[in-house]
């Protein structure tokens, strides 16, 4: 046996009958951990609650306490709607000594077509009580409606103000595909924006994404800031046009070139739903990919994921 079973998910579906349509709404996901082909341990819950509306009101992870024989809370995430069901608020919380308690709260705000202008973070102050900021997030679009520009700011307690630390640029052809993203971090001295990550995008001759290169500004000891080489990954497909492999590279500066690092392939049903993923890490001594780890999913007539398997690689029996 060269894959061996770690772990198993299994998730359920309710019906809901809503305005006479028949909607499926996840309503637990439960995962064991094999200890050994044959025999399996609880290991965590998901439960999900709805409001009539369809839109995920509450979601809630458990552990299984084997001494106590029962469920234990890990932590919960409850959910708030404007008007047409865009995500206002996002509240999180853990459990603690039998109670639930604050940890962060996160407050969405849009525009008049539905983009995300702004989110703000939070973070509960046990010793005051209170939620006081922690981040914000800041999206401004182009006039095809994709963002181009991205700005995350940081709550800072010495000035007492939230200030910018890093910023994102997108660029993107005329039909939205998009071609290059910079991105900068505030000097800290100056304020100003320095340059730091840049990655550039290509595509294939049915528009699909073929590459990624991704390069960071860095400057040698004593020398001038340029532009170097970090990773690059090349995305292949099937006929129908999903992807069926993801290759990635690092950039040997001794070599000055590309070399094997990772890599990720894809198997679909005839339905079009991912069946298998496998991760497979580059060994150099070697000369060859060894696997690293699998992802099996099963699902029903609807496309839902019913069942969801996690294998390790046993490199003892390979």
């Amino acid at each position: 046996m060269k894959l061996k079973l770690l772990s198993i998910l299994l998730l359920v579906a309710l019906s809901p009958v809503m305005a006479q349509e028949v909607i499926m709404l996840r309503d637990n996901i439960v995962s064991y951990s094999f200890l050994s082909d044959e025999d399996s341990l609880k290991q965590s819950k998901s439960v999900y609650v709805y409001y009539e509306s369809g839109t995920c009101r509450l979601r809630t992870r458990y552990r299984w306490d084997e001494a106590a024989v029962k469920w234990i809370g890990i932590s919960k995430t409850a959910y708030k709607y404007d008007s047409v069901s865009q995500v206002i608020q996002k509240s999180h919380y853990r459990w603690d000594n039998d109670q639930w308690r604050n940890i962060s709260l996160k407050n969405s705000r849009y525009d008049y077509v539905g983009n995300v202008e702004a989110h703000a973070g939070y973070r509960w102050d046990e010793i005051e009580g209170r939620w006081k900021h922690y981040d914000r997030n800041e999206y401004v679009y182009n006039k095809e409606g994709f963002i181009s520009l991205e700005k995350n700011l940081e709550w800072n307690e010495a000035s007492s103000k939230l200030e910018p630390v890093s910023l994102q640029e997108n660029d993107y052809t005329e039909d939205g595909r998009i071609t290059k993203l910079r991105e900068y971090v505030a000097d800290s001295l100056t304020n100003e924006w320095q340059d730091a990550r840049q990655v550039e995008y290509s595509y294939n001759d049915k528009d699909l994404m073929r590459e990624q290169i991704i390069s960071h500004y860095i400057a040698p000891e004593g020398g001038l800031a340029e532009w170097k080489n970090a990773a690059r990954s090349l995305i292949t497909y099937t006929h129908e046009g999903r992807p069926s492999r993801y290759t990635q590279y690092l950039w040997n500066s001794g070599i000055m070139n590309w070399e094997n690092n990772y890599r990720v392939d894809l198997v679909y049903d005839s339905n079009g739903n991912v069946q298998s993923m496998t991760n497979l890490e580059w060994k150099t001594d070697e000369k060859k990919y060894i696997g690293s780890t699998r992802y099996y999913n099963k699902y029903d007539v609807e496309g839902n994921n019913t069942l969801g398997q996690i294998y390790s690689w046993n490199s003892l029996t390979s």
